[in-house]
């Protein structure tokens, strides 16, 4: 399938070949190589993942030990020697990099298929897509989950004055402080208690504040 082809193959022996004769290497490797798919080369990625099996087990990642369990790859081993690993991040780069474009090119085929069908939704179509993208950057190194950075964004969006719109009426803005920027505010009652009228007269107080209004009633 077209797009199988991204690969080199010569930065992913001196990835591999890095991380065999400096073991300082892998933790460098490691923000880039998240799966072993990212080899393109099937012997590359059971190497890497005997690699992993290596560490996971603390046995120093040698090629004797490689070697005793994956068959038949020794001669393989000693020919990925690299003259330096200083640049070991730069080859993990390279390697990431083909495995996110690869992963791009069959997504994006996959779909290319679906648009041509047209008893596809289109508002599924642009979801995928947007998924697709958001999927991809997620595996970009320097995505990691910071509990106490979330936690106070979550906070400065649940209380901060700066993210609150008031409705203009006082007696509702003292007990929801405020609608939420940046999400939808939903107005509910039982029939008969106003709802509508309320609605727009919030709509009113925030047009009459020089604000952009959009108002759904179903």
């Amino acid at each position: 399938m077209q797009g199988l082809g991204i690969f080199s193959d010569d930065a992913e022996r001196a990835v591999l070949g890095s991380v065999i004769q400096d073991d300082k290497c892998f933790d460098v490797v490691k923000e880039y190589i998240i799966e072993s798919e990212a080899f393109y080369v099937d012997k590359n990625k059971k190497i890497w993942e005997t690699i992993l099996d290596l560490k996971s087990e603390n046995i120093p990642v040698d090629v004797v030990n490689i070697s005793s369990k994956l068959k038949g790859i020794t001669y393989y081993l000693t020919g990925l020697e690299v003259p330096t690993t200083a640049n070991v991040e730069s080859y993990a780069k390279q390697v990431h990099s083909d495995w996110l474009r690869r992963k791009l090119v069959l997504q994006s085929q996959q779909i290319a298929s679906k648009a041509s069908d047209d008893t596809n939704d289109i508002s599924t179509l642009l979801v995928d897509v947007h998924d697709t993208t958001s999927s991809l950057l997620n595996l970009e190194p320097g995505q990691k989950f910071d509990l106490e950075t979330l936690l106070s964004m979550t906070k400065d969006s649940l209380f901060s004055k700066r993210n609150l719109t008031t409705t203009g009426f006082a007696p509702i803005d003292n007990i929801i402080s405020g609608m939420t920027r940046g999400e939808i505010t939903i107005f509910a009652g039982r029939p008969g208690n106003a709802n509508n009228t309320t609605v727009a007269n919030i709509a009113r107080n925030l047009v009459f504040s020089v604000k952009k209004v959009v108002m759904f009633n179903s």
